[in-house]
């Protein structure tokens, strides 16, 4: 590199997204550097670079890869004759082309602003709280008179979904997304999997009470009005940054599989509280266990016992 002056024709850019950037580029590797080129730059992440399926920064992680870097440039600048160039703030949509899309460039803008003001500051603290609240255009409340807790709060949704800054309505429906979410997986991990009526093995073999499935039903409507409204809500808010390409993909990706997952869920009950007469036990063994040596006996005996213990008796 020398023999050709490399360090004539290009300026490197050191990528580090984490937050110990030393671990990535050591010391020695900035001495090297250093031989070859009188300036380099740094390269930093405000968003995609924690989580391939994100809708939303971890802005806590953001900020710590950003005043490292800092630091990291304070500290090794003197091995280049002409120093560090700058800080870039990059923010991938996606991982590569063939991954779905991680944090949308709207919902990212808190994250953004955060780490703007800090890499152009050089520090972060309540100092810049009121330069930070009027850039996001948020409300003079008592809630803007306090400084972030991004230990509590590390995506912000609670401190910035009260703003009005352009994106903040993409950014509140990631709250909303991940409130909504947690709620649907919640109640179908209940009804299937804590619940004894409408698990795998009922809707596999179609057979259960349907005064129990009835009452696992009654708060899926509440869900399935909750998801449908996500989904409208969602799309326009998402309408007003990109193309139908884009929001189709992200209401696919986000929003479909929780609604697909009640509809699945409840078209599988109905179809067990349509039963009017049931076998006795032992149920139909399942095929693919016959892999794993458990198969289905050629005959069953005519006074074997229902292998039933619960409150139904023998």
């Amino acid at each position: 590199m020398q023999e050709v002056h490399l360090g004539d024709l290009v300026e490197p850019m050191v990528w580090v997204y984490a937050e110990d950037v030393y671990r990535f580029v050591q010391p020695s590797v900035w001495s090297k550097y250093g031989q070859i080129f009188p300036r380099v730059w740094a390269a930093s992440a405000f968003k995609g670079a924690f989580g391939e399926q994100l809708t939303v920064p971890n802005v806590r992680r953001h900020l710590d890869n950003n005043l490292n870097w800092l630091d990291v440039m304070a500290t090794e600048d003197r091995k280049f004759t002409g120093g560090f160039r700058g800080i870039v703030l990059t923010g991938w949509q996606r991982y590569d082309h063939f991954a779905v899309l991680c944090e949308l460039l709207p919902a990212a803008l808190p994250s953004l602003s955060v780490n703007l003001i800090a890499t152009s500051h050089g520090f972060f603290n309540a100092s810049v709280q009121g330069q930070l609240y009027q850039a996001l255009n948020c409300m003079q409340t008592p809630k803007y008179q306090s400084w972030l807790n991004l230990d509590a709060d590390p995506y912000l949704w609670d401190k910035f979904s009260w703003c009005f800054f352009p994106g903040a309505q993409v950014f509140k429906v990631t709250a909303r997304l991940d409130a909504t979410k947690r709620d649907v997986d919640a109640y179908i991990e209940r009804v299937t999997k804590s619940r004894g009526w409408i698990t795998d093995y009922n809707r596999r073999h179609n057979f259960s009470s349907p005064m129990r499935v009835d009452e696992d039903l009654e708060e899926l409507p509440a869900r399935v009005h909750a998801v449908t409204l996500l989904m409208k809500t969602a799309r326009e808010a998402l309408s007003e940054w990109f193309d139908d390409w884009t929001v189709g993909e992200w209401l696919e990706e986000r929003v479909w599989p929780l609604l697909h997952s009640l509809h699945k869920l409840q078209r599988e009950a109905e179809s067990m509280k349509a039963v009017r007469y049931w076998p006795a036990r032992p149920l139909p063994l399942l095929p693919e266990l016959a892999a794993y040596g458990v198969s289905q006996p050629s005959s069953i005996s005519d006074n074997a016992l229902d292998t039933d213990t619960g409150g139904g008796g023998t």
